[in-house]
């Protein structure tokens, strides 16, 4: 549904911001390890459509991606998308070991 999401927008000019939040995992995989393209803003280029990819932990970097992409939205009536880099403290839920992590970029990821 996301890349048929892209298409249709892009197609009907939808005043569309895609944010996708990227943890850089998946339920216990690294997203290098499941997605050819692991930069995620790089996939709505085949849509051309205009992308970011922001420190999701930078609330003012995503401020002024945002501000961009709602112009972009607003003024001219085109998707876009936003990928913002983020780190996940925990497990996928409740019930996962989170074992699939190293201790030691976990640690880092919480500094």
């Amino acid at each position: 549904a996301f890349h048929e999401s892209l298409n249709l927008a892009k197609i009907y000019h939808l005043p569309i911001v895609y944010f996708v939040v990227n943890n850089l995992y998946g339920m216990g995989l690294r997203v290098e390890q499941g997605s050819a393209v692991s930069e995620l803003y790089r996939k709505a280029c085949a849509y051309d459509m205009p992308s970011w990819r922001v420190d999701g932990n930078d609330v003012l970097a995503v401020r002024d991606a945002m501000r961009t992409a709602a112009k972009l939205a607003r003024e001219k009536h085109e998707p876009s998308l936003i990928e913002a880099i983020s780190f996940r403290f925990r497990g996928h839920s409740v019930v996962d070991p989170d074992r699939y992590r190293d201790k030691e970029e976990v640690q880092k990821g919480r500094e």
